[in-house]
């Protein structure tokens, strides 16, 4: 892919950041459904829901990374530690953003 060579740990560790989709859910799911209007009543539930899987899962993760004698579990782990700590970023800043931008355009019509 690209150039790259990826390994059975690299390509099962990739097929489980499909987790990190669920707090973007969690979050453009809480936007759409409510009637409110301010933005940050909606997002703090949310964004307490998706931080709190996140951190669990990167700290089971570092962990393993840490102690894990087994090299496919290492590689596993330093991929998910990245991949989620990277989605929190782009859930809760990026995403986020762009779905106020939305909503304040959506109750400005």
């Amino acid at each position: 892919f690209f150039g790259m060579k990826m390994g059975f740990a690299g390509f099962g560790a990739l097929l489980m950041i499909a987790y990190a989709l669920d707090t973007n859910v969690i979050l453009t799911t809480s936007i759409l459904k409510s009637d409110r209007k301010d933005f940050m009543k909606i997002y703090k539930p949310a964004f307490i829901t998706g931080l709190t899987m996140t951190a669990c899962i990167v700290s089971i993760f570092s962990i393993v990374w840490l102690v894990s004698s087994s090299r496919i579990l290492v590689d596993i782990a330093r991929i998910l530690v990245v991949g989620f700590s990277a989605d929190l970023i782009f859930t809760w800043v990026w995403n986020a953003g762009i779905l106020q931008w939305w909503l304040e355009r959506r109750e400005s019509e």
